[in-house]
């Protein structure tokens, strides 16, 4: 019988490198072209602002090539990882590293980029050109409420990874 704590542990410990790594990407792009991540502004936000620039565009393009590949490849080294030490990997072990992993991320992307950088750091690179007069920046319970919405939504995603993965993964390992 497998030890469960084997499975936490590791769900914990990749899941931990797989947040930072992956709110690192995302702090990065926004520092890099805050644009790039338009839609996920507010409404008002978004039309005060206009359409997204071709330059945001092509940028958006060449970082999801590196951010997409990490989102769904590092579960699976996670999962290939995990082979290694419990040996066959079974569905509910491989659900249950993903779905922690997307989850650690989910929550160090509402806690760390959205409410502590977006919320109530603020710096000018999180704010669009022309948009920082705007209420919704100083409106904070708006603000919190929105993005706890959008990382209500995240869980939903990290459902759908464990039980891809956990099916993947089982499948393979």
């Amino acid at each position: 019988m497998i030890d469960a704590t084997v499975i936490v542990q590791h769900s914990l410990m990749y899941g931990g490198v797989y947040a930072f790594v992956l709110a690192g990407l995302i702090l990065f792009s926004v520092w890099l072209n805050v644009e790039i991540w338009l839609n996920d502004f507010p409404d008002a936000v978004k039309v005060r602002f206009g359409p997204m620039s071709v330059k945001a565009k092509k940028q958006r393009a060449w970082f999801s090539l590196i951010f997409f590949p990490v989102v769904f490849g590092f579960p699976l080294v996670a999962l290939g990882q995990l082979a290694g030490e419990i040996g066959n990997v079974s569905f509910a072990a491989a659900f249950l590293t993903t779905f922690t992993m997307v989850f650690l991320f989910n929550l160090a992307d509402l806690l760390i980029v959205d409410w502590f950088f977006g919320v109530l750091l603020q710096p000018s690179f999180f704010i669009l050109p022309g948009t920082a007069d705007m209420t919704e920046y100083h409106a904070y319970g708006t603000q919190i409420r929105y993005h706890f919405r959008a990382s209500l939504i995240g869980i939903g995603f990290c459902l759908v990874m464990g039980l891809v993965m956990g099916g993947v993964g089982s499948l393979i390992w």
